[in-house]
């Protein structure tokens, strides 16, 4: 149990927070920090905290506790196993494509919270990567191909581990048992845990096999198609379930997560549904009206500046921003109004008659 935490700090929630709001924030954490994502030496560490914030606060007795004396009152009232024996905190991982047994046997050093270790398939580890989209791609959707090494199970042996003509032989850590006991660090008595040396299996490979070492899986490289909907943001996730690197003894396999990156457009800002591309005319254009050449994601559009157009005005194209689950967004055409400098003296002069003139209609108006 890490030293008096503040649960809900770990979260980001305050003690009013709802169950849904605890699992969102949980969610998010636990997506960042999961150690098959983030590569960061802090990552394991932060997933731990925030996994033992979430079995607290989402155990409405623990909670209670909890609330009640503060982490002084958890410490006593449970030890650390107990805290993640709950059925609704195991629901939740599972919930998230996260295998518990996986998770607890990695990170956790065996897992607190089984009394029965038994032998058990686990889940194969996610992937990740990140994929590089165009503008108008991700406007109008996509669908591109990636290529990725991972796990499969081993075609030589079945994903068994043994060599053909050989046979398996039982595990001599466990004798056979799939499971090993030994004195918890915190001193609070012997806990029973997965053997890992045959992952619960009871027995190993008596001649590995010669192309995956007696893993059952090999590595190989895949090419996955990945559809981009049409107004996918920068930063978003995608998820190809079940592309992820095969389970060990014939578990499922982990899921394939792709993060999206949009390549800056040469004219084009983003502002959520709306598109916005900075216009500059002259000051005639402005006064007199004009048309101009707008860039688009569809091509180049002619947009007509109306006379005595004001710098900082927005005209709107409909229809040609983003995708979204309402429509289409707008394209805004920001306007400025460039002033020259560097006059020569007959421009100045001109400049000058206009200058009176229009004044004194200005006074004249507003006699």
């Amino acid at each position: 149990m890490a030293s008096k935490l503040d649960y809900y700090d770990v979260l980001g929630v305050g003690p009013e927070a709802s169950q849904d709001e605890i699992k969102r924030a949980f969610r998010k954490l636990a997506f960042k920090y999961h150690p098959d994502r983030n590569k960061m030496p802090n990552a394991e560490e932060k997933f731990k905290e925030a996994s033992e914030a979430y079995a607290i606060l989402s155990d409405p007795e623990k909670r209670k506790q909890y609330d009640a004396r503060g982490f002084e009152g958890i410490k006593e009232q449970y030890k650390q196993e107990d805290i993640y024996n709950s059925g609704t905190f195991r629901d939740t991982f599972s919930e998230f494509g996260f295998n518990v047994e996986d998770i607890f046997s990695r990170i956790f050093g065996g897992g607190f919270a089984s009394q029965q270790a038994r032998p058990e398939a686990a889940r194969g580890r996610d992937l990740d990567a990140q994929m590089e989209i165009t503008l108008e791609q991700a406007a109008s959707g996509a669908e591109m191909g990636v290529t990725i090494p991972r796990l499969k199970k081993c075609r030589r042996c079945g994903g068994s581990g043994v060599e053909p003509g050989s046979h398996s032989v039982t595990c001599p850590k466990c004798k056979g048992a799939g499971r090993v006991e030994y004195e918890a660090s915190s001193g609070s008595g012997r806990m029973v845990v997965t053997c890992d040396r045959c992952n619960g299996r009871g027995e190993v490979p008596g001649q590995p096999c010669r192309t995956c070492g007696g893993k059952g899986l090999e590595e190989k490289r895949v090419r996955l198609q990945v559809k981009v909907p049409p107004g996918i943001d920068n930063g978003d996730h995608l998820m190809l379930r079940g592309q992820g690197e095969d389970g060990r003894n014939g578990g499922p396999p982990g899921d394939f997560y792709v993060t999206i990156r949009i390549k800056p457009h040469p004219y084009l800002i983003r502002r959520g549904v709306d598109l916005v591309y900075e216009a500059s005319i002259s000051f005639a254009q402005a006064a007199l009206g004009a048309e101009i050449k707008v860039p688009t994601l569809t091509g180049d559009k002619l947009v007509r500046v109306p006379p005595g157009t004001q710098g900082d005005t927005n005209l709107r194209l409909r229809g040609e921003g983003m995708s979204s689950a309402q429509g289409k967004g707008d394209e805004l055409v920001h306007i400025s109004v460039k002033i020259p400098d560097g006059l020569t003296p007959r421009e100045k002069d001109i400049v000058e008659r206009f200058s009176k003139e229009y004044e004194e209609e200005e006074r004249l108006r507003n006699r």
